[in-house]
């Protein structure tokens, strides 16, 4: 959001030191590229479509998260860890305790937006539930089974249609499939909280 101070044949200029403005951060003055610009929204921003956060996956994401499960032989476990991501890419680094041992894992995954139910609405404000499905590879070190293994996820994020600066609660289904024997893998449940940064919204 900014107030518009001069458009050229390739530049376009503008400030967010404006009467009636929130901004009090730095480099208060924007220069884009005219032919970087894909929409000029221009009024209250609750009409703008434009700026609907809630679509695709965010730029920037931060998560905490814990929950527990079940092994192929139904023995309980429990896990906890934080999830990094950026551009739809993530990373979760997790202690747990599988079969009474403890590990660390590490694993990368993928953040590909599926769908979200209702549709978005500028002026509406309703809960929305957006569905990623991530899939990954991890290596799970420590006491126990494991090792390199494959996983399959899906995580369901819920909140409103603005995701950024501020936290969404989600619930994540998981399973893994150990390269060493693809059918004793676990299946778990975690549930956390997301902070995103959505693709155009910058980090101030």
């Amino acid at each position: 959001m900014c107030s518009l101070q001069q458009v050229t044949d390739d530049k376009l200029f503008c400030t967010r030191d404006y009467p009636g403005s929130n901004f009090h951060g730095t480099h208060a003055d924007l220069v884009y590229n005219r032919a970087d610009v894909h929409d000029v929204c221009v009024g209250d921003i609750a009409t703008c479509t434009a700026f609907d956060e809630s679509k695709g996956t965010p730029f920037l994401i931060a998560a905490i998260e814990a929950g527990g499960g079940w092994h192929a032989g139904y023995e309980p476990n429990s896990f906890g860890g934080v999830k990094l991501g950026l551009s739809g890419v993530a990373m979760d680094l997790q202690y747990d305790r599988l079969d009474g041992h403890s590990g660390f894992s590490v694993e990368g995954s993928g953040v590909v937006p599926v769908f979200r139910v209702p549709r978005f609405r500028p002026k509406n404000d309703r809960l929305l539930f957006r569905l990623y499905a991530e899939p990954g590879l991890g290596y799970r070190a420590g006491d126990g089974p494991f090792g390199q293994y494959a996983s399959a996820k899906a995580l369901v994020l819920f909140g409103d249609k603005w995701i950024n600066d501020r936290s969404s609660p989600y619930i994540e289904f998981q399973h893994r499939f150990p390269f060493d024997s693809l059918l004793s893998g676990d299946n778990r449940i975690a549930f956390g909280l997301l902070w995103g940064v959505c693709a155009h919204c910058g980090l101030d």
